[in-house]
């Protein structure tokens, strides 16, 4: 359980860093996939 709750945090972050760095809008839906 722990391994998967540090894959969805860091997959989160790497999204969010993302986000920050082009300082785009993020669209849940075109990502939800």
């Amino acid at each position: 359980m722990a391994k998967a709750t540090v894959a969805v945090a860091r997959r989160l972050a790497i999204i969010l860093h993302r986000m920050w760095v082009d300082n785009t809008p993020y669209r849940w839906e075109a990502n939800a996939a």
